[in-house]
């Protein structure tokens, strides 16, 4: 009797609950898959807005360091060495190697700058013994004779360690030979300095009675082209400063049809506008614009859209020597640097969005009038030199 009615007892969902129960769920689930896209576009959309900021602060952070770290590495004059903007090539032709508001596109990104400094790494003096011809100064000098002994008395030893502590050797700009880093030659009298470039190195002598040991090739060109401040011709006693490493900082595209391929590239040596792409590799992709404003020791900021920038220089504060005399924006009195990138996102917003986007002003240059689907952002910093002899 008991077993009867339990089997009657016993009853299924009805079609009303079933339909009422697969409802409900049909609803949850399509609450969480639209909380769960929600969320999902949500986080997409954070990693957008947040990915051009921390690029940008990666690039600023870096470049910022180096900065820094600029020196002129050289205690007995002022001089702006730390902060090259033209050097003369073996042909004795001005070259400029810090630029403001590019516009050849094969040199960088138009509109933005290229900064090349120079930082500290070692404390490197090599006495001069001889010039040949003996006659000229420094600047008519075609070979060169220092007093380098470390790894006498074996002469290959000895060539080879110096060849080492000056730069590696890699083929010239010209083709012809081969060549170090860009050294530095000061004088013992003045501090007067001017760059040179090795581009053969001949032989090691230990045994030289007159400690001239190590014969080298030089091409500071055919004329004085002693760098500023000074306008003499720098003769003996003299030595080399090798202790001075080049850095040259850039944005370029690497194609050359795709502005979305902008990234912030370096080098280690001077920038060579005849061999733009020479050594440069990337460091960060996203980051469209590079602005450097120069700041002087009596306060001010040059390079903005209201200064009266020399067209002679490409629009970056002077040198003295190339062009006159010494100008009242001479990079001798930069103390520091204001720094703004612009970066974008890496990926694009949703199409369905409809969104649109300008790349912001930065410096000298203005809004981008062109607009896109990334996020973009701008950041300046401020960064001071520490390490460098101001001029007066």
């Amino acid at each position: 009797m008991s077993s009867r009615c339990q089997k009657r007892g016993e009853k299924g969902f009805t079609l009303i609950e079933l339909t009422i129960s697969l409802t409900i769920l049909v609803i949850v689930l399509v609450l969480s898959m639209s909380l769960l896209f929600s969320m999902k576009n949500f986080a997409q959309r954070q990693r957008q807005f947040a990915e051009p900021r921390q690029n940008a602060r990666r690039a600023i952070d870096y470049v910022g360091s180096y900065i820094r770290a600029a020196t002129d590495l050289n205690y007995k004059a002022d001089n702006p060495n730390c902060i090259p903007v033209w050097v003369k090539d073996e042909g004795d032709n001005d070259v400029q190697v810090t630029y403001n508001n590019v516009q050849d596109a094969n040199l960088a990104e138009p509109g933005s700058d290229i900064l090349t400094i120079g930082y500290a790494t070692n404390i490197l003096n090599i006495n001069i013994t001889k010039w040949n011809p003996d006659s000229q100064p420094i600047a008519k000098a075609s070979n060169l004779y220092v007093n380098f002994k470390d790894g006498c008395p074996n002469d290959a030893l000895n060539l080879q360690l110096f060849k080492e502590i000056t730069g590696a050797c890699q083929p010239c700009a010209n083709g012809a030979g081969c060549c170090s880093d860009v050294l530095q030659v000061y004088s013992d009298v003045d501090g007067s300095w001017t760059y040179l470039v090795i581009t053969g190195f001949q032989q090691s002598t230990c045994s030289d009675a007159n400690d001239e040991i190590i014969h080298v090739t030089c091409t500071p060109g055919q004329s004085d082209h002693v760098n500023p401040p000074s306008s003499k011709n720098v003769t003996k006693p003299c030595h080399i400063g090798g202790g001075l490493t080049y850095l040259a900082f850039r944005v370029q595209r690497t194609d050359p049809a795709d502005p979305l391929t902008c990234e912030l590239q370096q080098k280690r040596g001077m920038f060579d506008p005849s061999n733009p792409d020479l050594s440069f590799f990337g460091l960060l992709e996203g980051i469209e614009d590079l602005q450097i404003a120069y700041i002087y020791n009596d306060g001010t900021i040059w390079n903005d859209s209201a200064a009266n920038l020399l067209p002679t220089t490409g629009n970056v504060p002077r040198q003295d020597g190339v062009g006159g005399g010494m100008p009242a924006h001479d990079v001798t009195n930069v103390m520091g640097m204001r720094v703004s990138v612009v970066s974008r996102a890496n990926t694009p917003v949703p199409l369905m969005e409809r969104a649109k986007f300008f790349r912001p002003a930065s410096e000298d240059r203005a809004e981008d009038p062109n607009t896109d689907r990334f996020y973009h952002y701008r950041l300046t910093s401020t960064v001071m030199i520490r390490n460098r002899n101001l001029g007066s």
